[in-house]
C-alpha cells in the first residue's frame, strides 16, 4: 500500500529471514565471518546463538548463499535439543569426545546501529531518499524494540503505512507512537 508513496520496489521491513536485506551490524559481521571461517577451514562445530528475531536464519541463509554449490550444507533450525545437547549428540554420534563448546552469540542490535539499519533496509527496498526517520524516532524504535530486528521491522512497517495515512514522508516521535500502539492491537480511529 505504501510502496508507491515512497517509491519502493518492495516492503523493506518484512519479518521473513532474506539475505538481500541482512544489516551486517558490527555483531553480524563478527558472526558471518566467524561462521564461513569454521566451514571453510574445516574447524568443526560452529555454533550460533541468540535471541528470538536477532537474524540468525538470515545470517545463516546469507552463509549459504556465499559458500555455493560447491558445499554440502544442512540448517537446523528449532531443533527440539538445546544448542549444547544437539552439539554433544552430534558429537557422539561420530564417536568424538566433547570437552569444551566455543558460543558465537548474536545480540540485538546497538542504539547507534538503528538508523543505519533502517536507512540499510530503505535503500536495499529501493529508497532513493524517503522515508526519512527523524532523531527522536529512531530513539523511540530503539526502546520499543531492544534492537530486535524482527520487532523493529514489524514497528518500522506500521511506521510507514502511518505515514502514508498521513501522507508525509517524515517518520517522527509521534508516528513510531502510534505504530507501537497499532503493533499492539490498539487501532485508532
Amino acid at each position: 500500500m505504501y510502496l508507491e508513496f515512497y517509491g519502493l520496489r518492495e516492503a523493506p521491513f518484512t519479518i521473513t529471514p532474506n539475505p538481500r536485506f541482512l544489516f551486517f551490524s558490527a555483531k553480524h559481521r563478527e558472526a558471518f565471518n566467524h561462521l564461513l571461517y569454521g566451514i571453510r577451514e574445516r574447524k568443526g562445530f560452529v555454533q550460533l546463538t541468540g535471541e528470538v528475531g536477532a537474524g540468525k536464519t538470515t545470517l545463516c541463509r546469507a552463509i549459504l548463499d556465499e559458500l555455493g554449490p560447491s558445499f554440502s550444507t544442512a540448517v537446523i533450525l528449532n531443533p527440539v535439543l538445546d544448542a549444547n545437547d544437539l552439539i554433544k549428540a552430534i558429537a557422539m554420534e561420530y564417536g568424538l569426545v566433547v570437552r569444551g563448546l566455543e558460543r558465537l552469540e548474536l545480540r540485538p542490535l546497538r542504539r547507534n546501529e538503528i538508523g543505519q539499519y533502517v536507512q540499510h533496509r530503505l535503500q536495499t527496498a529501493g529508497s532513493t531518499g524517503g522515508p526519512f526517520f527523524t532523531f527522536p524516532a529512531l530513539w523511540r524504535l530503539y526502546t520499543y524494540s531492544g534492537g530486535v530486528p524482527r520487532l523493529l521491522n514489524a514497528l518500522c512497517d506500521k511506521c510507514l503505512l502511518a505515514g502514508f495515512v498521513h501522507q508525509t514522508n517524515v517518520i517522527n516521535f509521534r508516528l513510531v507512537g502510534q505504530a507501537m500502539r497499532e503493533l499492539e492491537g490498539h487501532i485508532e480511529v
